[in-house]
């Protein structure tokens, strides 16, 4: 009985699969993959923060990748693209591989009908290449709430990170990935500690007052090439 071809899209859909599965594959080199298969997406992206912008230009790359506590700054430049002066004009997707991304982060800085222009996807590692070469598809040609809106960003949460250009999306699209090997650090801005002879008694007893400093400090993201602060 003769075999029927296998074609493209299963064959790089079990690339993709395999370096999923592969501990030293990083996102990175699946990024590449997924570049290489739509090259014409691949631009430098707007973050809509200059300063971050800058730092993404000096480093080099034409990724965003973020390591350490990367949530924060997820959240952050998700309702920069969201909000004033792009209120009403983009929508964004988020490929949320590890499950801990919460659309209620997001606000009270955004509105409920602002969440519904963010579509978050939640794949296994069996159909994560199915659903990556389905964005496409789904977000420029499907009727769905954010039709005529600019698809701005694909946020890839969890693994290796790596950033760039996703299917055929627009020429200023942003995909920002995140894991343990980015380039972006972010962390908390530091707390200053308690000072020298302060007893353990004294350091209980001020355990509020030392909370709501910490809670008042903001987040950034730290790189060779240079600091950015969040709010």
């Amino acid at each position: 009985m003769e075999s029927k071809p296998i074609s493209s899209t299963q064959i790089l859909g079990a690339k993709l699969l395999r370096e999923i599965e592969t501990e030293e594959t990083t996102l990175e080199e699946l990024l590449t993959t997924l570049r290489t298969h739509h090259p014409s997406s691949i631009a430098i992206s707007k973050t809509g923060n200059p300063t971050l912008n800058t730092l993404i230009h000096t480093h080099g790359s034409k990724t965003l990748s973020i390591c350490g506590r990367s949530l924060p700054l997820v959240y952050n430049l998700i309702i920069t693209l969201m909000s004033a002066p792009y209120e009403g004009q983009h929508t964004l997707v988020v490929v949320d591989l590890d499950s801990r991304f919460s659309p209620s982060h997001l606000l009270p800085s955004l509105e409920l009908e602002d969440l519904k222009h963010i579509y978050v996807f939640r794949p296994t590692k069996s159909n994560l290449a199915a659903t990556l070469s389905s964005l496409d598809l789904y977000m420029l040609n499907s009727e769905h709430a954010s039709k005529g809106r600019e698809w701005k960003g694909t946020f890839v949460l969890g693994g290796s990170p790596g950033a760039g250009g996703i299917g055929k999306g627009p020429e200023e699209m942003l995909l920002v990935g995140t894991g343990w090997r980015g380039w972006l650090r972010g962390e908390c801005e530091e707390v200053a500690g308690f000072g020298v002879g302060v007893s353990g008694e004294e350091a209980w007893a001020e355990r509020e007052q030392r909370w709501d400093v910490v809670a008042g400090k903001g987040w950034r993201g730290v790189a060779e090439e240079g600091v950015i602060e969040f709010i």
